[in-house]
């Protein structure tokens, strides 16, 4: 029960900090969404004074979107479970974390101006006695500028 109310605020701190649902949401944020993400389900839109927030579930992962007022999608965070993680972090962290459960992941990625992305873990974890957040393993990509 302490697992699923500690995912559940985790989930409701994330996405309603200062966020109202409105009905004028702008048509190319709604193009630019569906365009990426034309399975997604659940779908629900917030503004904030310099971001527009979309908060939906896509292949059965609960998953939120920021765009910046210019278009640019800067951050996308995902919310899932150990059988979701990609196989290789799963590896490293069953080896640093022996006799841990991993009871949920925080996927954040965040892309810079300069078109890089940041993608952090955070892992919420569980022993016989305690539960507790971790901060794992930030893979940094950089904006191919080859040309061929």
């Amino acid at each position: 029960m302490k697992n699923k109310l500690l995912t559940l605020l985790l989930l409701l701190s994330a996405i309603s900090t200062y966020a109202f649902v409105s009905d004028t949401i702008d048509q190319k944020y709604i193009q630019l969404f569906q365009t990426s993400f034309p399975k997604a389900q659940t779908v629900i839109w917030q503004e904030y004074p310099e971001t527009v927030g979309v908060t939906f579930t896509d292949a059965g992962i609960e998953s939120r979107i920021l765009y910046a007022r210019d278009d640019s999608f800067i951050r996308l965070t995902r919310y899932y479970n150990e059988m979701t993680m990609p196989y290789h972090f799963k590896h490293i962290v069953a080896s640093r974390y022996q006799g841990k459960k991993i009871i949920g992941v925080n996927e954040v990625s965040n892309i810079s101006k300069d078109g890089g992305v940041d993608v952090g873990y955070y892992l919420i974890m569980e022993d016989a006695r305690n539960s507790w957040m971790v901060k794992e393993a930030v893979e940094k990509f950089k904006k191919n500028t080859s040309t061929k």
